[in-house]
């Protein structure tokens, strides 16, 4: 009867171990569901949320950003695609606004005397 307990608590073991390891590997979001989810009435925040808790593979050429945009997804979206992006880069540092190097309200630089 003990042999028949541990047969059952070693493939309990495996079952969960595999279930773990399973759910670890969850769905990646692509411009495709996205766009599905745009289309059916899921609110902005809903899509977001569902971004910033997956895994993502987004294409952000300018064709795909046209699409995304014929797909009715909200620019809030496309921008927070754009950003997830960039992080999935490896060694992409986040992007920044360029600083202009010279502007017409900067004054002239005056060297010391």
């Amino acid at each position: 009867m003990r042999n028949f307990s541990l047969k059952k608590l070693t493939l309990l073991s495996i079952f969960l171990t595999m279930a773990f390891i399973a759910h670890g590997q969850g769905e990646v979001i692509s411009n495709r569901a996205v766009i599905d989810m745009s289309r059916a009435g899921l609110s902005p925040e809903i899509i977001r949320a569902k971004i910033l808790r997956s895994d993502t593979n987004f294409d952000v050429t300018a064709k795909a950003l046209i699409g995304l945009k014929e797909g009715g997804v909200p620019d809030d979206i496309i921008a927070l695609m754009l950003e997830r992006a960039d992080s999935a880069l490896p060694g992409t540092p986040p992007r920044q606004a360029a600083e202009p190097a010279f502007s017409e309200n900067t004054p002239p630089e005056t060297e010391p005397k």
